[in-house]
């Protein structure tokens, strides 16, 4: 392209004169450069950016397919034959070009679909385009000279494959991964132009019923049709993805609150009418939006779309087909900053061993004596201060993290029980583990399957969570035993589990929740339900605990109940144990 910047190519509107700096060979023979450019499917252009017109040399329309060149005059009009997402990397790799150091390249190349508008059809060309500032002014570029060439199908059949990474099967829109991208860099570009952009989150209605009134098959026709409509009613620069399956997000540069809300409005009506045709019957789909200003209500992708989809669960049980802007909940974003902090400090603390265990006595409640001890969790925190299972361990089971730190507590306890051959000890997991092959494969890879040491652990699962599938806890229990552990089901009264359940699983030990303990002084009710839990158990063979006692009244009318041991601070307080190497 150096012969762009060395001397003209067009000589007035579109006529094209031979380059200066390209001599032809015979004086007899000119070089027809229209010729050569349309064989080679090229066709060329400048670009006047103060003015935004573009000059094309006289096979544009015929290289693009298009009636007529002057239908884009202008960088406005020939970037919306561009689809979205690609006009948005075409304008990437300008800027990035325009940007360039003095010594550095001044040129880009970018491959996009083209819109065509040929005869009773419109299709997509496979271009490259070579571009190269020529003029600048004040240190600013001001024109661009460039080559389009289409390429035959076969290497758009190959950069096809290469899109669908990118793209959604279905709607043949922009993937979920694509479309975070994309939220991003406009947070980006409107953090530094100060210009607010907008992002919808549109969901289709009832999609779930459609799926099972008529077959998936008709849900897609519909998801597919949804799609579409929005994408024909949507500016060639805005950029459209399937974010799941019933669910699309829509980016909106230079926005405004007021724009956002009208866009929306009528996104809605679109999908609304006409019904769609489907395959085997026509179905009226309607679609509820939210909204929200960016960065003004959210300054990351996972921001905006944690607030989208927060946003459209409150619409539950709301009318269908309506818009709803977003408002930013400044408690919600303060315990969503905090639960992220959380789960960062028991990640660090699990990384950096700062996990440790507290013992506390369990006593028999004939004799007073220590019958064994509970292993319980604290996090050691950088500064030295401990913190309480009960501060983190809730967030982080409802984050999915209770499996890796029940294996923490697994590797300290089993390194107590060897360093200490005489102590029984007992170890909390949640009902997650309770069916996890995983946790049952370390237990037996840190004890070595030595009795020694199973026989003195009994494993706790944890009531107060649901017991999903009784079949595989079962397994889990029946493998314990095997082992040789004994199984205690922990908080017992306070959750799902029955009795029946308890018979089921085989368990060895209940342990009655604590709340229904600490008040069986002045609680009629509480000592009732406490005497028959333990009339229960006995019938069943199965040892009691009663945990939370805090005083001696308490102690002897669970003696006298007959609960088999007692647990609480009134016999003694979790001690934190020293690290021991594991």
């Amino acid at each position: 392209m150096e012969h762009l910047t060395d001397t003209s190519y067009f000589s007035g509107g579109n006529r094209v004169t031979s380059p200066a700096a390209v001599a032809p060979q015979s004086p007899s023979k000119p070089l027809d450069f229209g010729s050569i450019l349309t064989s080679v499917r090229e066709t060329v252009f400048r670009w006047d950016l103060v003015n935004d017109q573009i000059t094309w040399a006289p096979n544009a329309a015929e290289i693009l397919g298009i009636a007529d060149a002057n239908s884009l005059g202008c960088g406005q009009a020939f970037q919306c034959r561009i689809a979205g997402e690609q006009a948005r990397s075409r304008q990437q790799a300008i800027l990035e070009a325009a940007n360039g150091k003095p010594s550095g390249s001044r040129s880009y190349n970018i491959q996009y679909h083209f819109k065509t508008n040929g005869a009773g059809e419109r299709k997509n060309l496979w271009v490259e385009e070579n571009g190269s500032w020529v003029d600048e002014r004040d240190g600013r570029p001001v024109e661009i000279a460039g080559v389009l060439r289409v390429h035959d199908d076969g290497r758009a059949d190959v950069q096809q494959r290469i899109n669908l990474a990118e793209r959604d099967e279905l709607t043949g829109l922009m993937n979920r991964t694509r479309l975070n991208d994309v939220i991003e860099a406009v947070i980006g570009k409107a953090k530094s132009s100060g210009r607010a952009s907008s992002f919808l989150l549109v969901a289709v209605d009832n999609l779930a019923l459609t799926n099972d009134t008529f077959g998936f098959g008709i849900g897609d026709e519909v998801i597919a049709q949804v799609a579409r409509r929005l994408a024909d009613n949507l500016r060639c620069s805005d950029a459209l993805g399937r974010y799941s399956t019933n669910k699309f997000g829509i980016v909106i540069e230079d926005c405004t609150a007021i724009e956002m809300r009208s866009i929306a409005t009528r996104l809605l009506e679109v999908v609304r009418h006409p019904v769609i045709e489907t395959s085997i019957c026509r179905i009226a789909a309607t679609v509820s939006i939210v909204g929200l200003e960016l960065p003004k209500d959210a300054q990351s992708a996972h921001d905006t779309l944690a607030l989208s989809l927060e946003t459209l669960a409150s619409t539950a049980g709301r009318q269908s087909g309506m818009f709803l802007a977003c408002t930013p909940n400044p408690k919600r974003a303060s315990q969503r900053r905090r639960n992220i902090a959380m789960v960062d400090q028991v990640m660090s603390a699990l990384d950096q061993d700062r996990m440790r265990i507290a013992l506390q006595p369990i006593v028999r409640t004939d004799t007073l004596e220590t019958a064994m001890f509970e292993c319980l969790l604290r996090m050691e925190q950088p500064d030295g201060s401990v913190v309480a299972a009960g501060e983190f361990m809730p967030l982080a089971g409802q984050l999915g993290l209770s499996q890796i730190v029940d294996r923490r507590v697994v590797e300290l306890a089993v390194a107590q029980a060897k360093a200490n051959p005489e102590v029984r000890l007992t170890i909390n997991i949640s009902s997650l583990t309770a069916a996890s092959h995983e946790w049952l494969m370390a237990l037996e890879e840190l004890t070595g399957g030595n009795r020694k040491i199973t026989n003195r652990l009994v494993v706790e699962i944890t009531e107060t969570e649901t017991i999903h599938d009784l079949n595989e806890t079962i397994n889990f229990v029946d493998t314990l035993k095997e082992i040789g552990c004994q199984v205690a089901i922990d908080d017992f009264g306070a959750g799902y589990t029955s009795f029946q359940n308890l018979r089921y699983l085989g368990v060895d030990m209940v342990k009655i929740d604590g709340s229904f303990v600490e008040s069986m002084v002045g609680d009629p009710d509480n000592h009732v339900f406490v005497q028959k839990l333990s009339e229960l158990a006995h019938h069943f063979g199965i040892e009691t605990v009663a945990e939370w006692v805090g005083d001696q009244a308490t102690a002897e009318i669970l003696k006298e109940v007959g609960i088999t041991y007692l647990q609480g601070f009134y016999f003694g307080m979790p001690k934190l144990e020293n690290r021991i190497s594991r």
